[in-house]
């Protein structure tokens, strides 16, 4: 009997460990995830910006008007803490 008893105060023991290292675990994951929205891509993010940055546009295949890559662009010349853009062409004309 005394057996059981000693394994019934190990499970307790391991079921305490497990949601333990659960809540550790989703408050990491919480962690990398706001680290994550700081101030990424145009978005001021959760934090406000990261500083003055480079922006680097990749634009493939034929060149023609796109909305989206002018307002891309739009916003990247209204962000004041742009210094500098990379633009990436691989078109064929």
């Amino acid at each position: 009997m005394a057996l059981d008893a000693d394994i019934l105060l190990d499970r307790r023991r391991l079921k305490k460990s497990v949601f333990r290292w659960r809540v550790v675990a989703a408050i990491a994951v919480l962690a990398v995830i706001l680290i994550g929205l700081a101030g990424t891509g145009l978005n001021k993010g959760v934090f406000g910006t990261l500083g003055p940055r480079i922006v680097e546009v990749t634009i493939e295949g034929v060149i023609t008007e796109d909305p989206y890559l002018l307002d891309a662009l739009a916003a990247v010349e209204e962000d004041s803490d742009v210094v500098g853009v990379i633009v990436h062409i691989n078109s064929p004309g």
